[in-house]
Order: C-alpha cells, then sequence, then structure tokens
C-alpha cells in the first residue's frame, strides 16, 4: 500500500460482512445476494503491474456461486481525477488471474475440453469527487470499435463510487461499517466529518472485535493528518462504551485541527497584508493592500496542503480541506 488510505481500504474489504454489504448494495446484481460470508475466501494474490505499481491497491476473493468458482477482483481507484485508461488497466489484471490460475491448474485438468475459467469480476472503486466520465466497457477504447460489432473484444467492470451514495442510501447498507466509512468519505470538510461522526457514534459503538480495529485504523488516519495523539484513548473509551468521553476526544481532535487552520491561514494572511502594504505603498495603489491580503490567505492554505502532501494525504482530501485547486497543489514545491 502506497499511503494510509489504501491500507484502510484494503482493511475494510478485507472485512466480509463489509464486503458482503459492498457486492449488495453497491454492486447490486441478483448473484450478489447468493454469496454469504461462508462462501467467501480472501486471497493472498495481488496482481501489481509495472507500469501502475504507483497507483494500485487492489482486494481480491474467491466464492463459490451455485458450486462454481467465481473471482472477484476490487481495483481501489483512490486518485482525485479519473483515469481514462482504467479499462485497459483492468484487461492486464484479468489477464494476469486467468494466466495464474491455468499455470495453477492440474495438468491433466486443464487439457480437458472440459476445463473452464472461473469467472472474472471486476469493480472500480472510485473515492474522487470528481464525476466518473470514462465508459464502463472496454471496446469503447478502440478506433472505429461500432464498425466490427461483436468482433471487437468487450467486457464491463462495475463501478462503485462513493460520492454518488446519499446519507438514506448510506443508512440502509447490510455493513454499518461500511456506511461509516463511506460517511467519512463524502465528507467534504473536517466540522462536516466531525458532525458526521458524533451522528454516528451509536453505531460505531455497537461494532464487533473486527470492525472497531478498522474503525481505529481509520482513526489513525484522522490522527496523522490533524497531527494528534487521539487513536488510543478513542479505542479504550469506545470499549468501555463511554460514549459521552469519546464525543469529548472526536471534538477535540477536530477543533485541535480547526485552529491550527486557522493559525496557518492567518499567518499567510499576515504576512500577505503586510507584503500588501508595502507594495501599496510603494505605487500609491489601494490594491496592493488588497491584492497582498488574497496573497497570504493563499499562501497559508499552500502551506497547510503542503504539510498533508507530506503525510502522504490523498490529492483529493487535499483539495477538499483546502479549497485549492489541483492545478496550485500541483505546483506546490516540497
Amino acid at each position: 500500500m502506497h499511503n494510509p488510505h489504501d491500507k484502510r481500504f484494503k482493511e475494510l474489504f478485507f472485512n466480509k460482512k463489509a464486503f458482503i454489504s459492498f457486492l449488495r448494495d453497491c454492486v447490486n446484481e441478483p448473484w450478489a445476494y447468493k454469496i454469504t460470508e461462508d462462501d467467501l475466501r480472501k486471497t493472498n494474490s495481488s496482481f501489481i503491474l509495472q507500469d501502475f505499481s504507483a497507483k494500485e491497491a487492489d482486494v481480491i476473493y474467491e466464492a463459490s456461486l451455485n458450486g462454481k468458482k467465481v473471482i472477484f477482483y476490487i481495483l481501489v481507484e483512490l486518485q482525485s481525477t479519473v483515469d481514462y485508461r482504467i479499462s485497459y488497466r483492468l484487461l492486464l489484471y484479468i489477464a494476469e488471474i486467468l494466466r495464474d490460475y491455468y499455470n495453477k491448474a492440474d495438468i491433466s485438468e486443464r487439457d480437458n475440453k472440459t476445463f473452464k475459467f472461473p469467472a472474472v469480476i471486476p469493480v472500480v472503486f472510485y473515492s474522487g469527487s470528481e464525476t466518473w466520465t470514462v465508459p464502463t466497457n472496454i471496446r469503447e477504447m478502440f478506433e472505429n470499435f461500432d464498425g466490427f460489432g461483436n468482433h471487437v473484444l468487450n467486457f464491463e467492470y462495475a463501478l462503485v463510487a462513493v460520492k454518488n451514495y446519499t446519507e438514506e442510501q448510506l443508512k440502509s447498507f447490510y455493513s454499518k461499517l461500511l456506511s461509516v466509512i463511506f460517511m467519512f468519505e463524502n465528507s467534504r470538510t473536517s466540522a462536516e466529518l466531525s458532525n458526521n461522526v458524533m451522528e454516528k457514534i451509536n453505531l460505531i459503538k455497537d461494532f464487533d472485535q473486527e470492525e472497531m480495529r478498522i474503525f481505529i485504523e481509520t482513526l489513525e488516519i484522522l490522527d496523522k493528518l490533524y497531527g494528534s495523539d487521539k487513536k488510543a484513548s478513542v479505542k479504550v473509551l469506545l470499549e468501555e462504551q463511554k460514549i459521552e468521553e469519546v464525543e469529548a476526544v472526536m471534538y477535540d481532535i477536530f477543533e485541535n485541527d480547526r485552529i491550527e487552520r486557522e493559525k496557518l491561514f492567518a499567518k499567510g494572511k499576515l504576512e500577505g497584508k503586510l507584503e500588501g502594504k508595502l507594495e501599496g505603498k510603494l505605487e500609491g495603489k489601494l490594491e496592493g493592500k488588497l491584492e497582498g491580503e488574497e496573497i497570504g490567505e493563499r499562501k497559508g492554505k499552500l502551506e497547510a496542503a503542503k504539510n498533508m502532501i507530506l503525510e502522504n494525504m490523498p490529492i483529493d482530501f487535499i483539495l477538499r480541506i483546502t479549497g485549492l485547486s489541483k492545478e496550485q497543489i500541483d505546483g506546490i514545491v516540497l
């Protein structure tokens, strides 16, 4: 995993109840309701392609459906922008999965005319804020694809975009853990995230041991983001069912974040005011002061963004917190 968010989502999907909920509530195909937790088996395989090694986070499950093996391949796409090569990447992964299956099969079986490959179900999990505009099939990547009918290679992947789920939809999820984590991702500001956590605190306190462990992983992300060390104390308080104290600690996390960000912005704004006043005095223009204030505020946001980048926070999260554009983030020199 290349950043803590990748690890958090992989841990989430390795919770069988959350994964079943993911299939039923998000992929939402009839066959998804026929699979139970007992049917699922996590695999240790990971297919990281050299050309895309810096981008990938994947989860692979095998399942038995009507007595037949099926393989679910989940590509966790945490980029802030839409990737138009996604179908090509999935094609390479599917080929690798089938090649691996074939090579591991008994030679006498794979040479038999009755030999069958398992179905591979590709799913893209997307947590970015931009609307996903890429076709969910591969045939549209080929020139003149519509001129050759069914002779052009094709498959479709299931797309699960977090931002598409409303509060009402999240409430109905089979897995409350999945619902809470999706809510985290849909929070646009730290204040909104704080409020959402408080609203879900009664769900969180009812998590089983495995769900609580994964939730604590999420708190570790918050610690990294807000420069605090609250994970351990929140864990103890949740285990002891001291919900009111949990609320106080969580409030402290977000309040400290708000104060620190305001300090950063204020510092940048002050520097900008001084620069603006000097420029205005030298040029004899009021615009110098106003422009300096704007520059200062922007400097404060850029400094906050730089700190989050150094903590390996996803670009999409930084965009939401600072309000900066992707071009401004890309221009930051570390």
